[in-house]
C-alpha cells in the first residue's frame, strides 16, 4: 500500500542509483520509490511549476545549441499563454552535471587547493632537510670523489637512495590515505554524501607512484647541489667544520621560506572559515530547537471519512501528546526547517490587484494551533491560530511573516488585510485570505540565506500531507518514541510513524557542509603547521651546528649564554618574517577563492590574518628554542678542545 492504496512494483533500481540533483532542487538522493505523474500533466494549471525537466542531448548536438532551442520553446509557451506567464519570463537550462554539484563545487574545489598545498609543503620540507643531509655528508662525498667515485656515481647512489625513500614514503602515503578517507567519509555531512563514492583505486595508486616517483628524482637530485660545488675538495680538511656552500644554504633558506608562506596560506583560509562559521552558529533561524522532538505521519483522509474525520484526528492526537510525561506543547508543520521536502510556494495578490502577472511567490506553509508556540516564533502582532480556525470557519485566515508584512504593507498595519493566495495548489492566487498575525521570518530552506517571504495557512483549514508533529518535553526525548507510537496507532493501526528525531538534527544538517570544511580546512592547516615548524627548525638548527665553533669563542671571550641564544633565534626569525610577508600577500590574492563559503565576513578579514601570522610566528618561535637553547648551553672549552 501506498498512500493507502494498492500498488504494484513493476521494477527494482540498484542499489547504487542516485538521483543526483543540487538542495534546491527538493530532490532528496536517498529516494526509494517511484510512482508514475499524473495522467496528463500537461493538462495541469501552468502556474504550479513542480516539475524538473530532463532530457539527454542527441549525439552530434552542442550544449549551447540545445540550451538555445529550449530557449526559444520557452519563448513560444510564454507567448502562447499570456496570462500565466509576465512579460520577459524565460526559460533556461544547465547541464544537468553542473548543475548536480553546484552546491559542493566550492567545497570541492577548496578541498582539492588545500590538498595541493599541503602536498607541495610536505614535498618542499623533505627538500630541504635532504638538502642538510647532503651539506652534512660533503666530506664523505669528497672523500669518495679523492678516492677515484665519479660525480656519476655519487648521483646514481643518491637517485637509488631517494627513489628508496620516496617509494616508501608513497606506500606510506597510500596506507594513510585509506585511513584518513575513512575519517573524512565519517566526518563528510549528508550533503556531501557523494563523497562517499570517493576510493582508492588503481588510478590513485598510479597517480600516487607517479607523483612519489616525480618528487624521488627530484630529491635525489637536490644533494648534488653540495656535490657540485668547486669547492668540494675543500671538505676533506675541514673535519666537522666542514662549511656549507653559499648555493646550498640559500637553496635551504628559500625552501623555508617558501613552507613558511605556504603555510601562513592555509592558516588564514582556516582561519577564515572558522570565524565564518562562528557566525553561522550565531544565525538567527527564527525558532528554537533545543528539547524538541519531531516525527511525521500521512493519515489518510480516506479512512478518517473526510475533512472532519481529519480534524478530529489530529486534535485528539494533539491533546494526547502534550498529556505524556515532561511535554510542555505541540505543534505541527507541513515542512519542517531544512528537511529534504519539495518546498510549497504559492503566488499571491495584495488586496486590489488583479493581474496575475504580476502576482508574487512566497514560501507557504501548513501549521497546526500550537506551531509557532512549541518552537518559539516571535509573534510581532496579530494572534496564531486557534482550534476555531477550520474548513468550517466563513474564511480562509492566514499568518505572514515581517518579511511579508514590510514588503507588501511598507509602513501600514497588515492586520485584517486580505491577500489572494494559491489555496487549490491550481496555480493561481484566486482564493481571498485574511491576515491574522505576523511572525519573525523563520529561516526554514537556507541557513545563511534570508529567503522569500513566508505565508501560513491553518492546517485545520487546508488538508497537507505528510504532517510533522514538534514536541516540546523536558528530559530524555528518547523515551517519547515508544508512548508516540501508541498514542497513533490507536487512533490508527495502519498509520506508519517515520523520521522521528530531535528538530536540532535538521539544524545541524543545515551546518554540516560548513562544518566540514572548516574541519578539514582545519586539520589541513595543523599539519602545515607543523611542516613549517619542522622546516624552520631544520635549518635553524642546522645553521646554529656550523657556527658551533664561532658560539664557543663567543662564549670564551665574555658573550652571555643570552646573547647566544638571541643570534639562533634571529636566524629563524628573519626566515620567518620573510615567509610571512610573502605568505600574507599569497592568501589576500588565493582567499577570495574561499568567499562563497564565508558568511559576514570578507576574504580579507584583517583578524583572521592577524590571527594565522601570529599562530606561526609561535609556532616558528618554538621550533627555533631547542637550537637556541643548545647554542647557549655549548661549553667553550670542549668546542676549542674538540677543533
Amino acid at each position: 500500500l501506498m498512500s493507502g492504496r494498492p500498488s504494484l512494483v513493476v521494477g527494482v533500481m540498484p542499489p547504487t542509483f542516485r538521483l543526483w540533483f543540487p538542495p534546491d532542487a527538493a530532490v532528496p538522493e536517498d529516494l526509494q520509490a517511484w510512482v508514475p505523474s499524473g495522467p496528463r500533466p500537461q493538462a495541469e494549471p501552468r502556474g504550479q511549476q513542480y516539475l524538473r525537466v530532463i532530457g539527454r542531448v542527441k549525439p552530434g548536438v552542442s550544449m549551447t545549441a540545445a540550451v538555445q532551442q529550449i530557449a526559444a520553446v520557452g519563448q513560444d509557451i510564454v507567448r502562447e499563454s499570456p496570462n500565466s506567464y509576465s512579460p520577459g519570463y524565460t526559460f533556461f537550462s544547465v547541464p544537468m552535471a553542473d548543475d548536480s554539484v553546484r552546491a559542493i563545487r566550492p567545497a570541492l574545489l577548496s578541498l582539492l587547493a588545500a590538498v595541493s598545498l599541503l602536498m607541495v609543503i610536505a614535498c618542499v620540507n623533505v627538500a630541504a632537510l635532504l638538502t642538510v643531509r647532503a651539506a652534512a655528508r660533503r666530506q664523505e662525498a669528497a672523500v669518495r670523489i679523492a678516492l677515484g667515485a665519479s660525480r656519476s656515481r655519487l648521483l646514481r647512489q643518491f637517485l637509488a637512495e631517494g627513489l628508496l625513500l620516496a617509494g616508501l614514503g608513497g606506500l606510506a602515503g597510500v596506507v594513510m590515505a585509506r585511513v584518513g578517507l575513512a575519517g573524512l567519509l565519517a566526518l563528510a555531512p549528508q550533503t556531501l554524501s557523494r563523497v562517499a563514492l570517493a576510493r582508492v583505486d588503481g588510478f590513485v595508486l598510479l597517480l600516487a607512484l607517479a607523483v612519489a616517483a616525480v618528487w624521488g628524482v627530484l630529491f635525489s637530485l637536490a644533494p648534488m647541489v653540495e656535490v657540485l660545488s668547486p669547492r668540494l675538495a675543500d671538505a676533506i680538511g675541514s673535519g666537522s667544520r666542514a662549511a656549507s656552500s653559499l648555493l646550498g644554504q640559500r637553496v635551504r633558506r628559500t625552501l623555508v621560506v617558501a613552507q613558511v608562506a605556504f603555510g601562513v596560506v592555509l592558516l588564514v583560509g582556516a582561519t577564515l572559515l572558522a570565524r565564518g562559521f562562528e557566525r553561522v552558529l550565531r544565525i538567527d533561524t527564527g525558532f528554537s530547537s533545543d528539547q524538541i522532538l519531531t516525527f511525521r505521519i500521512a493519515p489518510s483522509a480516506q479512512r478518517l471519512q473526510g475533512p472532519a474525520g481529519v480534524n478530529t484526528f489530529h486534535r485528539e492526537l494533539a491533546d494526547e501528546l502534550r498529556a505524556l510525561p515532561g511535554v510542555s506543547s505541540v505543534g505541527a508543520i507541513s515542512h519542517l526547517p531544512y528537511d529534504n521536502l519539495p518546498n510549497w510556494g504559492t503566488p499571491y495578490l495584495p488586496e486590489g490587484v488583479t493581474d496575475e502577472r504580476q502576482a508574487g511567490l512566497a514560501d507557504a506553509r501548513n501549521v497546526a494551533p500550537g506551531f509557532f508556540e512549541t518552537v518559539g516564533a516571535r509573534l510581532i502582532a496579530g494572534r496564531t491560530f486557534t482550534e476555531d480556525d477550520t474548513f468550517q470557519h466563513p474564511e480562509l485566515v492566514i499568518v505572514v511573516d515581517d518579511v511579508f508584512a514590510r514588503r507588501i504593507f511598507p509602513g501600514q498595519d497588515p492586520i485584517g488585510r486580505i491577500v489572494k493566495i494559491d489555496a487549490n495548489l491550481s496555480g493561481n492566487p484566486v482564493a481571498p485570505a485574511r491576515i491574522i498575525g505576523i511572525v519573525g521570518h523563520l529561516r526554514h530552506r537556507a541557513l545563511t540565506e534570508p529567503g522569500r517571504e513566508q505565508i501560513f495557512v491553518s492546517s485545520r483549514q487546508i488538508f497537507r500531507n505528510p504532517v510533522a508533529y514538534v514536541i516540546r518535553a523536558s528530559g530524555d526525548l528518547a523515551a517519547l518514541t515508544t508512548p508516540i507510537r501508541e498514542a497513533v496507532k490507536a487512533r490508527d493501526a495502519m498509520l506508519p510513524v517515520y523520521d522521528i528525531r530531535p528538530l536540532d538534527t535538521y539544524l545541524e544538517s543545515a551546518r554540516a557542509a560548513s562544518r566540514f570544511t572548516m574541519t578539514v580546512a582545519a586539520v589541513f592547516a595543523g599539519v602545515a603547521l607543523v611542516l613549517a615548524a619542522v622546516g624552520v627548525y631544520g635549518v635553524v638548527a642546522y645553521a646554529a651546528g656550523l657556527r658551533r665553533r664561532e658560539f664557543g669563542i663567543r662564549l670564551a671571550l665574555g658573550a652571555r649564554a643570552r646573547q647566544i641564544a638571541w643570534l639562533v633565534v634571529g636566524e629563524g626569525g628573519r626566515l620567518t618574517v620573510a615567509g610571512l610577508l610573502l605568505g600574507l600577500l599569497g592568501a589576500t590574492a588565493s582567499s577570495r577563492l574561499l568567499e562563497s563559503q564565508l558568511y559576514e565576513i570578507g576574504p580579507l578579514d584583517p583578524l583572521s590574518y592577524a590571527i594565522a601570522a601570529v599562530v606561526l610566528a609561535c609556532a616558528a618561535l618554538v621550533a627555533c628554542g631547542l637550537p637556541a637553547t643548545r647554542a647557549a648551553s655549548t661549553a667553550p672549552m670542549v668546542v676549542l678542545k674538540d677543533e
